[in-house]
């Protein structure tokens, strides 16, 4: 189990420096330099990379995953020793002295095997953690790819809807002069305002829904809402050469909501053989010395000899249904 457990806590460090650390603004104000790229062009890497070191999302799904590696050890470990002094108000008189001072170290064993089953159910634990760090990281870029491409649609549809409102004014100015000079209809020259003014409202549409896509990636970014984000970089036109049966194939395989459920279900296999193993006794060891004063007679053998005691103590798991379905219930 402990290979296991260093894979976890090396893939942990290897997702944690996957990609370079944020250069975070200094003391002295340097700004971060991929927001600085930012604002001369929005590109797809940038804003995954800014996504993966500043989503919130992302972060706390990462330190859950951490939380869960770091109580690894400590559910595997045995329980703390216990060092106890007691002090004797009245002094307990015997042959060779007074007892005066007591000092005792205890340590508890679990029943052999009950931390390693433990361990396996935080390990299935560690491995959900995991895989909703990763359908966290999933779910993030998707939405910053959605926004990013509606967002290179969107700059795209302006600069259309903008060159067809100047060929539009030149075509009004032509029909009213045209007008003025009975060579076109009063209609014709209704129409063509009409266009007019509806590519302006869609101009204005279009700038607004180009505001709302930049905010969303802002909020994604984790940025200030006045960072500057400059034009999205053309977006290349790929074919898709994947059949649908193989999508539905890798989605079955790779998908970490089917992955998350199957390790429920095996932790709650686990969960159930270390509750079996909660009815067990649990043993102690404790090791006791006495501080013995000298004896009232000086000639008594053994005079002030400090005693020395070791005891053995098992625990009685009378309550082993109560035990079981409490521990199953809170897994």
């Amino acid at each position: 189990m402990k290979g296991r457990v260093l894979h976890y806590i090396w893939s942990l460090m290897l997702f944690t420096l996957m990609l370079p650390g944020i250069i975070r603004t200094d003391q002295e104000g340097a700004a971060n330099p991929l927001q600085e790229k930012l604002s001369e062009q929005t590109d797809l890497p940038t804003l995954i990379q800014l996504a993966y070191e500043r989503n919130p999302r992302i972060e706390s799904a990462r330190t859950e995953w951490q939380a869960a590696v770091e109580k690894l050890p400590q559910i595997t470990s045995l329980p703390d020793p216990m060092l106890m002094y007691g002090y004797f108000l009245r002094n307990v008189e015997t042959r060779v002295g007074p007892q005066r001072h007591r000092l005792s170290f205890s340590q508890s064993f679990p029943y052999p095997g009950t931390l390693n089953a433990a361990g396996k159910v935080q390990i299935k634990q560690i491995e959900i953690q995991e895989k909703k760090y990763e359908q966290m990281v999933r779910d993030v870029i998707v939405d910053i790819k959605l926004s990013y491409y509606e967002l290179a649609y969107l700059e795209r549809a302006i600069q259309i809807t903008w060159q067809n409102q100047e060929i539009l004014d030149h075509i009004v100015e032509i029909t009213s002069t045209s007008y003025v000079q009975d060579e076109a209809t009063f209609t014709d020259l209704m129409k063509a305002q009409n266009q007019q003014a509806q590519l302006s409202y869609d101009l204005v549409l279009l700038r607004e829904l180009k505001e709302i896509e930049q905010a969303n990636i802002r909020a994604l970014l984790n940025l200030p809402v006045d960072t500057p984000l400059g034009l999205p970089a053309p977006v290349p036109y790929a074919v898709m050469e994947t059949s649908l049966d193989e999508l539905s194939k890798r989605a079955l395989e790779k998908r970490q909501e089917i992955q998350i459920a199957e390790l429920m279900t095996q932790k709650a296999g686990e969960a159930i053989q270390l509750a079996r193993m909660q009815n067990k006794p649990m043993f102690k060891l404790e090791l006791m010395t006495i501080e013995t004063g000298d004896a009232l007679m000086l000639d008594t053998q053994d005079s002030g000899k400090d005693p020395w005691l070791i005891s053995l103590g098992i625990s009685m798991p009378l309550w082993g249904r109560k035990t079981a379905a409490g521990y199953v219930k809170q897994n």
